[in-house]
């Protein structure tokens, strides 16, 4: 990136700093200025940066002020639909006891008004994010104070470094997630960092644009700015990787769990380095990488002749690579559409979905008409040796190692130890790097364990890094990317010998529900109210949306893993689970584990999502059951399937929030599945049965006999279960009456125990006879012979 260019960039994302400033104790001397607190307290002394934000406070119609100021003021008014904007001089003197607590951008989600509240903090040291809470709590200046001051050493230690434009991003991300923005015209439920992210996207942006049309600077009038308005100045890019299931699930079961991650992360990282690459050669920072997840990115630049042509040319380039190394089985695309400021801001209603439907329309052309004719006939054309085989993983033909797998798949194989225990990831130009997988354009992707990066660096030929870790400091350009990475085993076998039970694997797959719709229409009720008011613009809501789901996602998934709350055997002490994430993307999961923490996994995740959401959005989800050598791409389609059933399900107030276990007549609302399944038929038989057996104990003389016992116990439970697929027919009413009958405790037992059994009795043949009980009580049946099986 270019100094001026580089200058642009820092301005804008800190242009908003007086608004941390103003409301702190120890800075807020520096109020009439942001150059002040640069130059005095972080020690930046630099006369362009000082102009661009001396410029900030002048009149943005004063033609003789900073030119990439003008940009910035230009961009600023944007965010706000181009409403009046008040002056720095009112908003300066502001009390500082004015600083309010942000809300969740899910209060105004589809139409609701909710009035939540985030708790005001940092993410440093965090591995729990905040929750919305009822209570409103005021911002203190001595949080402001902290902020600054961690900027201030983050800007010291890294603004020599290469890598200084994303660690920047990054350093506002953890420090200002959750504040406010408290200019008037901003809404309350979009965060001082989404708001500095956007400013310096549009800014690098239209900075591009002006290059390529209006060069001098001097060209800048407001008449300039005031037509940009309506020119197709942005340039909407999404990259989309297809084959992405297939490839993951394309694997044989010896080491199927570490061959699983293994695939995962690496179209992971592929997905970063592709957007890095892209981004790199638009000559933009990560702050225009407006959302990436699951496969799918979305990036802003300028609609320029030169962006156009470099996106074009980047796909042909990894496309040839990708058709290298995997035939037809991963395809890139990539769609374009161009668009204005106001067609961004949705202006008139509709422009913004449209600008979705163009990009959405452009992605499915490209994979109709992925390959060019000289492709196809260089994939048609490959000589065929006699060394050329299948590989025995992913089916393409190519010379193989001794265990008859592609160099790919070997290389993934070897990579997944790195790939588990590994925090920081090298992309180098050392093809000869041990444990390393490939990427595009000569480059091998290594994984570093932290104590070893000194010795790394010196042969590895490091060209940029990727870290889990967001405050990892070092010289070399990084990335961070935020991963679920929750691991307790890295064997099936190790996972079903913790099963409770059954020795099952459990498969949980599951998929935000209407998020398409979320994206293009969820705040078009709020939309109309912030017109009247000059707020925050769909974009900047969207930009909002998408990073809180992502964290979701990313971050909250490892910490509700590793606190697991709910247990099928009524433990109420919260622990780990026995589970491994394969996948966790912008909106979706893919979690294998014992199967009895994954019933665990599947109730803590809905109701910690329902909490993070406040209820707006839910997601469906399906699970199965399977034995360790079962075909992993089966698996796949089976969970994949009992998912989809569970999005097919509706009712009278609901439709989709479902979860399928096991088979389609297990398929529940999730509020159902809990509260009357889980929480009211399943412990209501398990205390039963457990005060059961506890009676049976008492009796010295019976001992011996438990294991007989316990069989016929669980026969009769069997036959419980079996008789209730057939409550229509009156005789198997009969029957199952018949069977409860026959599980009296007999003239022996307590006082205690023959009134419970009373109980149990009249319940069992209440439920028996309604459909939608029956229907309830097989499932919880069928849990509790899982939860009891030896085998």
């Amino acid at each position: 990136m270019q100094q001026e260019k580089r200058n642009l960039y820092m301005a804008s994302l800190l242009s908003h700093i007086d608004d941390l400033i103003k409301h702190s104790d120890r800075y807020r001397n520096h109020a009439d200025g942001i150059s002040a607190y640069f130059e005095t307290d972080v020690g930046l002394v630099d006369d362009e940066i000082r102009n661009i934000f001396l410029g900030l406070d002048s009149d943005f119609k004063d033609e003789n002020s900073h030119h990439l100021s003008r940009i910035i003021q230009f961009v600023q008014s944007m965010l706000y639909g181009f409403q009046p904007s008040t002056s720095q001089s009112t908003n300066k003197h502001h009390n500082k006891n004015q600083a309010q607590p942000l809300e969740p951008i899910f209060n105004h989600l589809h139409g609701n008004h909710h009035q939540t509240f985030y708790q005001p903090t940092t993410l440093l040291g965090k591995n729990q994010l905040p929750l919305p809470q009822n209570e409103k709590n005021t911002v203190s200046a001595k949080l402001y104070d902290e902020i600054l001051a961690q900027l201030k050493t983050d800007i010291a230690q890294n603004r020599s470094s290469p890598g200084f434009e994303n660690r920047l991003l990054n350093s506002l991300e953890q420090l200002t997630s959750y504040i406010q923005h408290t200019d008037k015209r901003a809404s309350s439920d979009v965060s001082f960092f989404i708001r500095s992210k956007l400013t310096a996207a549009l800014s690098l942006s239209i900075y591009d644009y002006l290059q390529a049309n209006h060069p001098s600077p001097s060209q800048l009038t407001s008449q300039t700015f005031s037509e940009l308005e309506d020119e197709d100045c942005f340039m909407l890019v999404t990259l989309d990787f297809s084959g992405i299931q297939t490839f993951i699930y394309t694997i044989t079961s010896k080491g199927a769990l570490k061959g699983l991650r293994a695939r995962s992360f690496y179209l992971d990282i592929l997905m970063e380095v592709a957007n890095d690459d892209l981004l790199e050669q638009l000559n933009l920072s990560r702050s225009n990488l407006l959302y990436a997840g699951g496969g799918t990115s979305y990036l802003i630049a300028a609609n320029t002749a030169e962006n156009r042509q470099a996106v074009e040319a980047f796909c042909k380039m990894w496309n040839d690579w990708l058709m290298s190394l995997f035939d037809t089985d991963l395809y890139l695309a990539a769609g374009v559409a161009e668009c204005s400021p106001n067609q961004l801001l949705d202006m008139p209603s509709g422009e913004y979905q449209d600008i979705f439907m163009r990009l959405s329309n452009a992605i499915s052309t490209n994979k109709l008409h992925r390959y060019s004719i000289d492709s196809l006939r260089s994939l048609n054309d490959r000589p065929l040796g006699k060394h050329i085989k299948e590989c025995k993983i992913c089916q393409t033909l190519k010379q193989l190692d001794s265990d008859e797998r592609c160099p790919v798949c070997a290389d993934l194989i070897n990579m997944s130890e790195p790939i588990m225990n590994s925090d920081l990831f090298a992309v180098s130009t050392d093809l000869n790097a041990r444990d390393s997988v490939p990427l595009p354009n000569n480059r091998v992707l290594i994984g570093i364990k932290d104590t070893d990066f000194a010795n790394a660096r010196k042969t590895a030929a490091v060209q940029r890094l990727y870290s889990k870790k967001p405050t990892y400091q070092t010289a070399y350009p990084i990335s961070f990317y935020g991963v679920s990475d929750y691991h307790s085993s890295a064997l099936f076998s190790d996972l079903i010998s913790h099963s409770k039970g059954i020795k099952r694997l459990a498969v949980l797959r599951g998929d935000v529900d209407n998020m398409g719709q979320a994206f293009i229409r969820g705040f078009d009720d709020e939309e109309q109210r912030l017109v009247k008011i000059g707020g925050f613009t769909k974009l900047a809501k969207i930009a909002m949306l998408s990073h809180q789901l992502s964290e979701f996602f990313n971050k909250q998934l490892n910490y509700i893993l590793e606190h697991g709350r709910f247990h099928l055997d009524g433990s109420t002490e919260e622990r780990p689970r026995q589970a491994t994430v394969v996948y966790s993307g912008g909106d979706d999961f893919f979690i294998v584990g014992a199967w009895h923490d994954v019933i665990g996994i599947a109730v803590d995740l809905h109701e910690e999502f329902k909490k993070y959401t406040i209820g707006t959005l839910t997601f469906s989800a399906g699970i199965a059951l399977f034995k360790e050598k079962y075909p992993i791409a089966a698996m796949a389609e089976i969970s994949g399937r009992l998912e989809d059933m569970a999005k097919g399900n509706s009712g009278d107030d609901f439709e989709k929030q479902s979860v399928c276990l096991f088979e389609a007549k297990h398929t529940y609302q999730w509020d159902v599945f809990i509260n009357d399944v889980l929480n009211d038929k399943f412990k209501f038989i398990q205390d039963y049965f457990t005060r059961l057996k506890d009676e049976s104990h008492k009796d010295e003389d019976k001992l011996h006999k438990d294991e007989d016992e316990t069989k016929a116990f669980m026969s009769a439970v069997y036959r419980l279960y079996g008789l209730l697929d057939y409550t229509e027919e009156r005789i198997n009413i009969v029957r199952f009456a018949y069977s409860i009958a026959r599980m009296d405790p007999g003239d022996k037992a307590s006082d205690k125990m023959k009134k419970a059994y009373e109980t149990f009795k009249q319940r069992m043949y209440q439920m028996c006879r309604d459909r939608k009980e029956a229907a309830q009580l097989q499932t919880a049946l069928l849990l509790y012979i899982y939860l009891n099986r030896k085998q």
